[in-house]
């Protein structure tokens, strides 16, 4: 018993040593800090150099300012011109901003800096060769080569790279997809071919004039050598999503409604070769879908789903715990199937415990 009373004593020492020096030394920084702060002007030079060997490529800065936080010291930057060897650009990012965080050396797998993208207007695109390529921070568009806009890339894998108060739009030419989200605000972090996001954003209309309603994502990607995307798997959380704008952005499918409002949770995976799997939670209210005979209005429907998509041809959904109200009559239904599967003969399938035969379906 004395040995563990001992061997606890000195821990502790030990975890007070630990702390005082860290403290130490955060004040050490922070004293340096704020005195090297005043005369960062004549850093410019230096600075340029550091980060053109961080992002990997040279890397020139308009201005910039600095400031000591809690932790290290912030250097706002305006006018950050990325400048790939080969290749013609502009003005990437007008205002961004550089957190150093020198104590996340005392920690493996912590980045020793986060940069903070802040109001940009950005856009990523899917080309006809499926690759994804973002276009938005400022690379001119005359350069279509492979190797086009890699900084972003460059400077996640370094670091962390953090989106504020921006805007970003997402094009899928070949699959009808044209999404707009502003407000954005959330992180992203490279590790090789791996990449993580988390976002929270809010879903525009086309114009970016009206508000379609709030989303939360969390993103994992694997790309390949090529950029092409390998695998991916998500969880996105919606706010009240006004569904009559959402599918003007949205490729048709007869089982989207085309007005309406929707609540979701949803988590999903998809990898090449194989088929795309979603599950969660979908809440309907005030919905009106198309069908043969008319529109068909729901006047709300919650459910969980399982979703398998292999293409147009090729998909099923299963909904659980089914609950609808439509025209003042409620249902329930423990189990709904419906399934399409033109390469096996199968033009459609549904299988319930319970249906109404009075709800439209043809």
């Amino acid at each position: 018993m004395e040995n563990v009373r001992t061997f606890f004593r000195r821990l502790r020492t030990l975890l007070w040593t630990a702390l005082t020096i860290i403290t130490v030394l955060a004040a050490v920084l922070v004293g340096i800090g704020k005195l090297l702060m005043p005369y960062s002007d004549y850093y410019q030079p230096k600075l340029e150099a550091w980060l053109t060997r961080a992002f990997n490529q040279p890397v020139r800065v308009e201005s910039f300012n600095g400031e000591w936080k809690a932790f290290g010291p912030r250097i706002s930057l305006q006018g950050v011109t990325f400048m790939p060897e080969g290749m013609q650009s502009e003005i990437a990012i007008r205002q961004a901003a550089l957190d150093i965080k020198p104590l996340n050396a005392l920690i493996p797998g912590r980045p020793l800096y986060s940069f903070r993208i802040i109001g940009a207007d950005l856009s990523l695109e899917r080309t006809t060769d499926g690759r994804y390529l973002l276009s938005g921070l400022g690379v001119s568009n005359r350069n279509s080569g492979r190797n086009r806009n890699p900084q972003l890339r460059n400077v996640a894998l370094n670091g962390e790279v953090r989106l504020e108060n921006s805007n970003l739009s997402f094009d899928d030419p070949e699959r009808e997809i044209h999404l707009v989200l502003t407000n954005v605000n959330g992180r992203l972090k490279m590790d090789g071919q791996r990449m993580a996001a988390e976002i929270q954003a809010r879903v525009a209309d086309r114009d970016r004039r009206l508000a379609v309603g709030d989303l939360e994502a969390t993103v994992q990607v694997e790309l390949d050598t090529e950029q092409h995307l390998a695998a991916a798997r998500w969880h996105i959380k919606t706010g009240e999503l006004m569904l009559a704008e959402l599918v003007r952005q949205l490729p048709h499918h007869p089982l989207l409604p085309v007005s309406g409002w929707l609540n979701a949770e949803l988590w999903g995976g998809w990898r090449q070769n194989s088929a795309q799997e979603m599950r969660g939670v979908v809440d309907l209210r005030d919905a009106q879908l198309s069908s043969q005979s008319g529109p068909l209005v729901i006047d709300h429907l919650n459910s969980r789903f399982n979703w398998s998509f292999s293409s147009a041809k090729d998909w099923r959904i299963e909904l659980s715990d089914l609950e609808v109200s439509q025209a003042g009559v409620d249902w329930q239904s423990a189990h709904l199937s419906v399934a399409r599967n033109l390469p096996q003969n199968l033009g459609l399938w549904v299988s319930s415990d319970f249906l109404r035969l009075d709800f439209h379906c043809n």
